[in-house]
């Protein structure tokens, strides 16, 4: 039994340092928390990456559209090696692919789903409230 605390504890710790690299714009870091064969099962529109390149990419897509991105976890539970996270994301949108700025800010909810194995992401799996995304965002 404290084999899994330890290792629900050491799972939250992976999640809250993938969260903090995020906030602080800090790939690095971010990567070597990544499996480089991650499965990613991204919210529809969104596509499904097959590595930590390619996820790395869509992020810096991501950050460069909303520049103020913030993430706030709402709920966070563990479970071995599978974790769930309820998340609120907040931030402006920027000019991106033709699309002019937002003056307003996009608030969304969304849940993701992780797998984690020997200290690194090795599977992650999303779904955001798309009602509350900007008409035709998932098609950009």
């Amino acid at each position: 039994m404290a084999e899994a605390s330890q290792q629900g504890r050491e799972t939250r710790d992976l999640v809250e340092k993938l969260l903090q690299a995020h906030r602080e714009r800090g790939f690095s870091a971010f990567q070597d928390a990544i499996a480089g064969d991650i499965r990613v099962k991204a919210p529809r529109g969104l596509g499904q990456f097959r590595d930590r390149e390619a996820l790395a990419s869509h992020l810096n897509a991501v950050q460069a559209a909303f520049p103020d991105l913030q993430i706030q976890i709402d709920d966070l539970v563990v479970e071995g090696e599978r974790v769930a996270v309820e998340v609120t994301l907040k931030g402006r949108q920027s000019q991106v692919e033709g699309r002019e700025p937002s003056e307003e800010g996009l608030q969304v909810k969304g849940m993701a789903m992780l797998t984690v194995r020997d200290g690194k992401v090795v599977a992650h799996s999303s779904i955001i409230d798309s009602g509350a995304l900007p008409q035709g965002f998932l098609s950009m």
